[in-house]
């Protein structure tokens, strides 16, 4: 399966950001070029997002 074309490397972690802020970025990325990606590639993307969501939810919540 293909993945998403993303023109700029994903895999390195930004400085400073927690998993979701992570997450977020590269949802925010993919978002951005949502209108360049092959229906192949939209929807892995969604499968991927769907994932994302089970695993979020999954994590336990920061203690207060």
């Amino acid at each position: 399966m293909l993945s998403p074309t993303i023109a700029y490397r994903t895999t390195r972690r930004l400085s400073g950001l927690t998993g979701k802020g992570h997450a977020a970025v590269l949802l925010i990325a993919v978002r951005d070029q949502w209108d360049s990606l092959s229906p192949a590639q939209r929807h892995e993307v969604a499968g991927l997002v769907e994932r994302l969501a089970v695993a979020l939810r999954r994590e336990p919540l920061p203690a207060a």
